[in-house]
This record gives C-alpha cells, sequence and structure tokens, in this order.
C-alpha cells in the first residue's frame, strides 16, 4: 500500500521598511488558496504570522531590516516560520520582555505548538497549527 502525501510550501523575504503587512496577506492568500481550511484556521493562522513578523521587527534589531517568512503544509499540518539574522535572545531581552505584550501567548493560544531556534546571529520562531482538512 502506497500512501500519497501532498505538500505545498513557500518562502519569501520581507523588509521591514516596506507595507510587509500587505505583502504576508497577499501571499497566504495565494498559498491557502488551493488548500481547504476553515475561515477560523485561515484567520488565526494569518494573526499568527504577522505577530511573529511585527516581533521580528520590534526585537531583532537585525542590521538588514528583513525577515524570511515561510508556510509549509503536509498533510493537515499548517506551518509558519518567521526567521530574522538579528540578536536573537539574550538574556536581557528575555528579562526584559517577560513583562512586556502579549504575543507569544497569542501565538501559542491560537497554534498547536511553538518552537523557537535561538542562533548567534538570527532566531526562527516556528509555529504548528494542526487543520481539519487538506489539500483540494
Amino acid at each position: 500500500m502506497v500512501i500519497e502525501t501532498r505538500e505545498r510550501k513557500i518562502k519569501f523575504d520581507i523588509s521591514f521598511f516596506s507595507e510587509y503587512e500587505k505583502t504576508i496577506e497577499e501571499k497566504f492568500d495565494d498559498f491557502v488558496n488551493e488548500l481547504d481550511l476553515s475561515k477560523e484556521e485561515k484567520k488565526s493562522i494569518l494573526t499568527v504570522t504577522m505577530e511573529l513578523a511585527l516581533n521580528a521587527e520590534e526585537h531583532s534589531k537585525t542590521p538588514d531590516h528583513k525577515a524570511t517568512i515561510s508556510f509549509f503544509f503536509r498533510d493537515t499540518s499548517f506551518m509558519v516560520g518567521v526567521e530574522d539574522s538579528g540578536i536573537g535572545w539574550t538574556n536581557e531581552s528575555k528579562n526584559k520582555d517577560a513583562f512586556r505584550g502579549n504575543g507569544l501567548k497569542m501565538v501559542r493560544a491560537l497554534m498547536d505548538s511553538i518552537l523557537v531556534s535561538d542562533y548567534k546571529k538570527g532566531l526562527t520562531v516556528t509555529a504548528i497549527k494542526e487543520v481539519k482538512r487538506g489539500l483540494r
């Protein structure tokens, strides 16, 4: 028995000097066009993507003022990744951010899992949502 796995993926860069929210929304709409997702699933995933991009803009202090966004869909798993080449999570930023907004709390509430990969030169945040349906 052969089990067919179908997947879609896209990766693109955004500049914090541009209207990146519009770029994200357009790329997201194109990406989910062939997916059979509910309105709530689409809204949650797009909201999380915007929040992660905003966090990268506010906290990364990346020298090129850019981030890379990726969407990956396989079977019933939707993955969002936001990667920057900034300072990562320093002890100072971790302590300061503990008293700030609720961005990552919101991401955790809307998605099924979240992974933060901290590198010497950058940070990647990956969030995964299990959806009810798959590719059309």
